[in-house]
Order: C-alpha cells, then sequence, then structure tokens
C-alpha cells in the first residue's frame, strides 16, 4: 500500500508567508511579525510477541507436543501453540506552525501535521512439534492462518487556520480545521486458506474527512460581566470498501468489493457563557450549549447478501446543556470550586459508519442506529496551597450518563457499538506536588471511580457491571530534575483491574484477552545538545512487568533519539 507524503513544506510555507505579507501590505503599515516552527520526527520497532496463538482444540488428540495449557478470560480450557510473531510498527510525523502578528492583538496562525505509519507482524512461531520433532503449523480444525495477524496502515493530514483580533471592547477568535484521513486500510489474511507464504486475504481501505468551525467573542458587559458568544460547526464523513486479495502479502492484489459502507453526519451549535464577579473572591460562570445534529448519507452492501444494499434514513437529534460554576478564594492560597452541567456527545461517522479490525484480530463493527449521548455532571474541588512550592487538590465528582455509546462483545473476536440505557460514575480525585525552583519537582495523584451500568435494555446482564475499559484505581507518581543542559524523568503508573466485557466476566488474569491491573515505571534522560535539538534515552517498563491489556503487554524496553526543534 503506497503513503502519501506532503512532498513541498518549503514551498508551502513560502506561499503562506507571500499571501499574508500582500494582505498586511494592504490592511497595515506596520510590518508582520512572524514565527515559525518544524517539529518532525520518527519512530521504528521491531516490536515483540505481543499476541499469542491460543485454541480451543486439544493438540494431544492429534499426538502433537509442545504446547502448554492455558485458560481464556472467562476460565475456559485453552492451549498455547505460539504467536503471531513480533508486532512491529512505524510512524512519520511533521508539524509545521507559522503565526504572523499584524499588531500586538491581531494575530494568524496556521498549523500542518502529517502523520503517516504502519503495522505489520513478523517471524510467527509454533511450539507445535511432531513425533519427529518437525515444527506443525496445523492440525485438525486449526489452520495455518491462526498464526497471522492483521497488517495495516494510515495516512493523515492536519490543517488548522486561526485567527484572533480586538476590536475594542470585543476580542474575536476564529478557527478552521480539516482532518484528512487520505488512507486507513488493513490486510486481514484469509481464515482458513491462508499461509505464511501466500493465500487469500481481505483488503479493507477506510479514508475519511472532518471539517470543523469555531468563531466566537468575547467582551465586558459593565465592569463585572465578562460574556463570550459564538458558534460552532462540525461535519464528519467516512467510506469503508472491501476487497478480495489474492495473495494477502500484497495489497495490490486486490479484486472484487465484498462489502462497502458510508455516511456523514454534522453538528452546528451555538453557546454562551458568562463570567461573572459577585464579589472580589467569588466568581460565577453560567452558559449553554445548544446543538442541532444531523446524520445522513447512511448506506451498507454486503455484496451477494440477501437484503443488500441497504440505506439508512437520515436522524436528527438537538439538545440544550446548560453549566454553571462557582469559584471562591476565602483566601490567598486557598480554591474551591463547584460546578455542574449536562453534555450532549453526538456518535461520530466513525462510530455510526466504520467497521474496522485491530492488529489482534478483534472487529469492532460500527452501527448506523447509534443514537446521542447526554450526560449530567457536578463535581466539588480545593486547591490549596502548602508551603513554598506545594500543593494539594482534591475533587468529587458524579457522571449521569443516558445512551452510553460503547462497545459490547458479541463473540470472542467481534465487538458492536451500542447505546446502554444509563450509567453513572462517581469519584474522588487527589493530587499533591512540590516543587523545588526551577530544579527540581515531584507529584502524586490518585483517582477512584465507582463506574457502572443502570440500565441497558439491549444487554440486561450488564446492568450493576462495571464500565468496561474503566479502573476502579488508578495512581500516578513522578520527578522531574533539571540541572543545567542534562534532565531526568521518572513515571510510576498504576491501573486497576478493568473489564474488557460489559458483563464484568472475564475475570482470569495473565491470560490473553484479560485486562490486568499492572504498575509500570519510566524513565528519561535528556541532555540540549544545542537550542535546536535534544539527546534522550528511556527505559519503559523499568522493572519488566508482566501483564495483558487483552494482548501480552511489551517488557522492559529502551529507546534513543535526538529531536530537533526549528
Amino acid at each position: 500500500m503506497a503513503y502519501g507524503y506532503w512532498h513541498h513544506e518549503n514551498d508551502f510555507l513560502r506561499f503562506f508567508k507571500r499571501t499574508i505579507a500582500q494582505f498586511q501590505q494592504v490592511t497595515s503599515n506596520k510590518p508582520a511579525c512572524a514565527v515559525e516552527e518544524k517539529h518532525n520526527d520518527y519512530l521504528a520497532t521491531d516490536g515483540y510477541r505481543s499476541d499469542l496463538n491460543v485454541q480451543s482444540a486439544d493438540p494431544g488428540t492429534a499426538g502433537l507436543s509442545g504446547y502448554s495449557r492455558t485458560t481464556d478470560a472467562y476460565g475456559a480450557t485453552k492451549y498455547l501453540i505460539g504467536d503471531k510473531g513480533k508486532n512491529g510498527s512505524w510512524q512519520d510525523n511533521l508539524t509545521l506552525k507559522t503565526e504572523y502578528s499584524f499588531s500586538s492583538d491581531t494575530k494568524l496562525r496556521f498549523t500542518f501535521m502529517k502523520s503517516a505509519g504502519g503495522f505489520d507482524y513478523k517471524d510467527q512461531q509454533t511450539f507445535l512439534k511432531n513425533a519427529a520433532r518437525d515444527d506443525v503449523w496445523s492440525y485438525g480444525t486449526v489452520k495455518e492462518a491462526s498464526f497471522l495477524g492483521v497488517n495495516g496502515g494510515n495516512d493523515q493530514y492536519l490543517y488548522n487556520l486561526g485567527f484572533e483580533t480586538h476590536i475594542s471592547p470585543v476580542a474575536l477568535k476564529m478557527t478552521l480545521g480539516l482532518m484528512d484521513q487520505a488512507s486507513s486500510w488493513t490486510v486481514a489474511p484469509n481464515a482458513t486458506t491462508a499461509t505464511r507464504t501466500g493465500g487469500a486475504g481481505k483488503l479493507s481501505s477506510t479514508p475519511g474527512t472532518v471539517w470543523n468551525a469555531d468563531l466566537q467573542a468575547t467582551f465586558p458587559v459593565y465592569s463585572f460581566n465578562l460574556l463570550t458568544v459564538g458558534g460552532a460547526f462540525r461535519s464528519g464523513s467516512v467510506r469503508t470498501t472491501d476487497y478480495t486479495l489474492s495473495d494477502w502479502r500484497d495489497e495490490n492484489s486486490k479484486g472484487d468489493v465484498t462489502y462497502e459502507a458510508k455516511g456523514s453526519d454534522r453538528t452546528f451549535a451555538l453557546f454562551a457563557q458568562d463570567e461573572i464577579v459577585l464579589l472580589e473572591n467569588l466568581t460565577a460562570y453560567i452558559g449553554f450549549r445548544q446543538d442541532w445534529w444531523e446524520t445522513y448519507d447512511g448506506y451498507a452492501n454486503q455484496v451477494g447478501t440477501a437484503g443488500y444494499p441497504k440505506t439508512f434514513d437520515s436522524r436528527s437529534a438537538t439538545a440544550f446543556s446548560p453549566k454553571g460554576a462557582l469559584v471562591y478564594k476565602p483566601l490567598d492560597r486557598t480554591t474551591v470550586k463547584v460546578s455542574g452541567g449536562q453534555a450532549f456527545r453526538t456518535p461520530t461517522a466513525y462510530e455510526l459508519y466504520r467497521t474496522w479490525t485491530t492488529g489482534s484480530g478483534v472487529t469492532y463493527n460500527s452501527n448506523p442506529d447509534l443514537k446521542p449521548e447526554t450526560n449530567t455532571s457536578w463535581d466539588a474541588g480545593i486547591s490549596q496551597g502548602l508551603w513554598n512550592g506545594a500543593g494539594i487538590k482534591g475533587t468529587y465528582f458524579e457522571n449521569y450518563i443516558r445512551d452510553m455509546v460503547y462497545s459490547t462483545s458479541v463473540s470472542a473476536t467481534a465487538k458492536r457499538q451500542i447505546n446502554a440505557g444509563k450509567a453513572e460514575s462517581k469519584g474522588v480525585e487527589i493530587e499533591v506536588e512540590q516543587r523545588f525552583g526551577k530544579l527540581a519537582s515531584v507529584y502524586a495523584n490518585y483517582t477512584y471511580t465507582d463506574a457502572k451500568i443502570t440500565e441497558n435494555i439491549a444487554v440486561p446482564a450488564s446492568v450493576g457491571k462495571r464500565m468496561s475499559t474503566v479502573p476502579e484505581h488508578m495512581y500516578n507518581v513522578g520527578a522531574d530534575v533539571e540541572y543545567g543542559q542534562f534532565g531526568a524523568a521518572f513515571t510510576g503508573r498504576y491501573v486497576g483491574k478493568r473489564y474488557g466485557n460489559d458483563t464484568n466476566s472475564d475475570t482470569t488474569r495473565n491470560v490473553q484477552g484479560a485486562y490486568d491491573p499492572y504498575f509500570t515505571a519510566d524513565i528519561k534522560i535528556r541532555y540540549q545538545l544545542t537550542s535546536w535539538a535534544t539527546a534522550t534515552f528511556s527505559v519503559n517498563n523499568l522493572f519488566d512487568e508482566q501483564y495483558f491489556s487483552y494482548s501480552k503487554a511489551p517488557g522492559r524496553s529502551w529507546y534513543s533519539g535526538v529531536t530537533f526543534k526549528f
């Protein structure tokens, strides 16, 4: 599969600068001030053996050896017979930023980001041996294809144009953005006929675009009011096409189309927020947002299947989302905040119409019937400064979600986006930090979340269970030291037990498909070579923690690199 690149960054910037300069000449007698930044990074890894080949069929009945007995995340007996190889990947990112200041309060910014990447699986291995001690890649109903992983890649471009100015007494901000998912593709070997040396497969291609625009104005109303009003627009579209492949190793060997799906959505919104100084140490924030959402042009065609192609009716929804907050500062180093409101999240075109498969072989099926989800929430917190450089924060929060969009399991290797009836989460967040001037800092934070589904007609067994993939306990600890051109950072992260299944029946740990609790520690050392170049050396998972987040997580690994920033 060919990847697209932006080949003319310098020509593009020169054209953009000339355009701005010409605009400046006819709008102002003051010279424009330009600030430019270019950032490029590239990361490639051979990967590690993350996806184990675990089967239900007992190799012992075929007279084979080398395997080991295990279970799946639900406790059912399984057999470990090998792995799908090392999951190598690469990522190439380029960021270009430029800013032009026509005056102290009028600026124009442009950002361009290119991201291209890919992943694959190589060097598969089998543990199975026959009586002659030869490697065995298939037995009974288990095919060689079970050792093969899903390969894929993407090519994405982001454009963002921002303008801000001040026309006394009004401050104006405008943004326009485009996310162009030029290519997003996966290749899956045929489950029965593919082998390490070739065979049939499937290519899935999913390009898409998202446009967004935002306009807001901020101005005072009397001496104690600061009012912000504005509007927003978002429009997205996506299209998925599946092709047959005569050779799964060659993305260019594609043949007939077997599946198509597409659709679009758009949202218009108006919003307002009023910042009101009630007292010298008491400020209120009151606001609202009104959304109008529509999804349209939904289409699916399962080629050769009765009842297809299908077209989906346009659907729309509206929501009024109020919010409010009080911020009170009784002492110089004490801040108390209480806030609450409603939020409205529409399903994206990807959730509605995009079906895709992960590198570990799990397929996430879209759902064109998804409804928007709404959330009513409130929180209360306090921030307290202690001695010099020290502070502590604490927050209690509650969220009540209706029509929550989430993925439910429909088989061992397939999930589907659905709306749960109702869900709620309650918890606390605590954070402490100590700074030692510019030399060093240490911090720790902890989050407790009681998140559960309270109503779900689609999956009644999920009621009362924890939300999938949301841990009950999380905490982070860290330290950062800076001395001259040298710097070092340490980070420790704990994530508690999560469930991949909405019925919380995946309770077995340390097996393929499980979401284990874990603690990992990372360390990073940096050295400032020049004002625009930094050398780094990192060790991730310093203590070589072994755990599964569905697939086997990486053990200890190290990276070195040089970052250039212009």
